[in-house]
């Protein structure tokens, strides 16, 4: 692969941004997405099921019929609630997306960054934001490099890098990462220079809590700097 640049956001990479968020978010979500996880953390799913079979239950009257089609109202729940996320996962993912430049950068020593391939056809391979959340604390939003680039791991470094010194240039005293929990290879570029669990919660809401989500926390002064200086190189 090409060497990589991270530079700002322009307006008009809104569109590649998205589209590449939220193919990672598709590719993603299955992954954690399980039948028994939907099972059993479906409450109001259990109602439905419980009802349904009642209802064949009464029209039937046939046990074996009946227990023959519990696992086919369990396939259904699960495809009806995976379909429901996907679709509410999308929406909150544009509703911050939809503008990034009113999100980031026009916010008070916040920023969003692409990583470009310098290749002749520049193509947009990675992103990250850095979001205000008070005068000492900044979040890290939208670390993402496409599944594919030879040098992955490299990237994600250095997008790193260049987010944490931003930070770091704006006095900042504390940083937290927004990530997924599943994403296994950002978790161990995060862990090895210093950043450890906040908290872990599930998103897209209290009543469709699927996918696992994890907020690092680290104080500035206890970054690993030369391991974060070091990933920047794409080499």
């Amino acid at each position: 692969m090409a060497e990589v640049a991270i530079r700002p956001f322009h307006v008009s990479d809104g569109n590649c941004v998205q589209m590449r968020l939220r193919s990672a978010w598709r590719l993603e979500i299955p992954k954690q997405f399980n039948l028994t996880q939907v099972i059993a953390e479906q409450p109001a799913g259990h109602a439905i099921v419980v009802a349904c079979v009642a209802v064949l239950y009464a029209i039937m009257g046939d046990i074996g019929m009946l227990c023959m089609a519990i696992p086919g109202f369990y396939i259904a729940l699960y495809f009806v609630v995976l379909m429901v996320f996907l679709l509410k996962a999308d929406e909150l993912l544009l509703r911050e997306l939809e503008d990034i430049p009113n999100s980031y950068q026009n916010v008070e020593n916040s920023q969003f960054w692409v990583a470009e391939s310098n290749a002749e056809e520049k193509e947009i391979v990675g992103t990250v934001g850095l979001l205000r959340k008070s005068d000492s604390l900044a979040e890290i939003r939208h670390l993402m490099v496409e599944d594919g680039q030879e040098k992955k791991f490299h990237i994600t470094k250095s997008l790193l890098h260049t987010s944490i010194k931003f930070a770091r240039d704006n006095n900042y005293t504390d940083i937290e990462i927004l990530i997924s929990a599943i994403r296994e290879e950002h978790t161990k570029v995060f862990t090895d220079v210093g950043l450890k669990l906040k908290t872990t919660f599930y998103l897209p809401s209290k009543h469709l809590y699927i996918l696992p989500m994890q907020i690092l926390h680290v104080k500035v002064q206890d970054l690993n700097m030369e391991l974060i200086t070091d990933g920047s190189k794409l080499n």
